[in-house]
C-alpha cells in the first residue's frame, strides 16, 4: 500500500475555531485523534503528524498558511516525502453541499474553494482526492465570506461527531483494497441520498396499494 497525505483545511487562530470553514481541521483531528496521535509538531508550515498503517505511513496536516495559501504547505510537503497528487486526500468545507452530506471525488475542479484553488495551483494538478463536507446551505441574508467565516450553530456542532466518525471509517477502508464499496457506504448515509431513498419506497409503497 502507498503512504497517504490527509490534509484538513482551515485557518489558525482562536477568532475561526468552531466556524464553518474550519470543518477541515476538525475532521483531521478526529482522525489524528482516532490514530493516538497529536497534531502538535510544526512541520511544512502545518501542525504536522504522522502514524503506521498496514505497512504504509499516513501523514496528517493541518496548513498554518492560511486558508488561500494553503497549498504552499501541501506543495512542500509533497516535495519532501516524493508523494504524487494521487496520494494526497484533502478534507474541507463546502457550502455547496447541504450539511450532513460528504462526498468523495479523487479528481476534478477547485470549484469556489480558495484553499483548494491554492493547492491546485502548488501542484499544478487537480488530479488529487478530495473529501468534500457539507456546510450548506447559506442563508439568504448573509454573504459567501461572512458565512463560511460564522460560528457553527450548537445544533450543528453537536452531529460533527458522528460525521468525523463516518470520515474515519472512510479512510480505514478506502486504501484497503476496495475503494469503489468504501465510496458508495460513505455516500449512502448522506441524508440527501437517505431522502431519495424514503421517497422511493413511498412512491412504491403508494403503487402497491392501488
Amino acid at each position: 500500500m502507498v503512504d497517504r497525505l490527509i490534509v484538513g483545511l482551515g485557518n489558525i487562530g482562536r477568532e475561526y475555531e468552531d466556524t464553518w470553514h474550519n470543518l477541515g481541521f476538525y475532521m483531521l483531528d478526529a482522525v489524528a485523534a482516532q490514530a493516538g496521535v497529536s497534531l502538535s509538531q510544526i512541520k511544512f508550515q502545518a501542525f504536522f503528524a504522522h502514524y503506521k498503517q498496514d505497512g504504509r505511513t499516513v501523514y496528517l496536516m493541518k496548513p498554518t498558511t492560511y486558508m488561500n495559501n494553503s497549498g504552499a504547505a501541501v506543495q512542500e510537503a509533497c516535495a519532501y516525502f516524493k508523494l504524487k497528487p494521487e496520494q494526497l486526500l484533502v478534507i474541507y468545507d463546502d457550502f455547496e453541499l447541504p450539511f450532513g452530506d460528504l462526498r468523495y471525488r479523487d479528481k476534478g475542479g477547485a470549484g469556489t474553494h480558495n484553499g483548494m484553488k491554492s493547492i491546485v495551483r502548488a501542484l499544478k494538478s487537480e488530479n488529487f482526492p478530495r473529501l468534500r463536507v457539507g456546510a450548506g446551505p447559506i442563508p439568504d441574508y448573509m454573504s459567501i465570506v461572512d458565512f463560511v467565516l460564522s460560528k457553527i450553530p450548537p445544533a450543528r456542532r453537536q452531529q460533527l461527531p458522528e460525521l468525523a466518525e463516518r470520515i474515519k471509517t472512510f479512510i480505514a477502508k478506502v486504501d484497503s483494497g476496495n475503494a469503489a464499496k468504501a465510496v458508495c457506504d460513505l455516500h449512502a448515509h448522506n441524508l440527501t441520498t437517505l431522502k431519495k431513498l424514503a421517497q422511493r419506497e413511498a412512491y412504491s409503497a403508494k403503487r402497491e396499494l392501488k
